[in-house]
């Protein structure tokens, strides 16, 4: 009897374990995907406070359009920006000039990232 009872028991346990090996393998992708998504909605948050920064420094710097702009001087400047943004894999926030929307670029991997501008709102009659 306990013959029998061996092989059905391992088929069990190999059962649980393959649809486990299954689970597992198909989070990976949807995992690596979420964190791909979150770390650039967090680059995209860092742009508009480095946008609003900049904005923050055009009237007490008088800064014409095409102005260079640093970080180290939004940071000393802004109220807006405490510290120099960080990202952990990498990469680094180009601030742009005055009038110019500010980007993420990383080469390891190519990564650029760029805000666009809004565009104008139709005329609704």
């Amino acid at each position: 009897m306990s013959e029998t009872v061996r092989p059905t028991l391992w088929r069990a346990i190999m059962m649980v374990v393959g649809v486990l090996v299954l689970m597992v393998l198909v989070s990976i992708p949807v995992v690596r995907r979420s964190s791909r998504l979150e770390e650039e909605l967090r680059i995209r948050r860092t742009l508009m406070d480095i946008v609003m920064a900049k904005q923050d420094m055009i009237p007490k710097m008088g800064l014409e359009p095409g102005a260079a702009l640093t970080m180290e001087e939004l940071i000393d400047g802004s109220s807006l920006l405490d510290e120099a943004p960080f990202t952990p894999r990498g990469g680094k926030y180009i601030v742009g000039s005055v009038g110019e929307l500010p980007r993420f670029e990383r080469e390891r991997d190519g990564l650029v990232i760029r805000l666009k501008r809004p565009e104008p709102a139709g005329d609704a009659s």
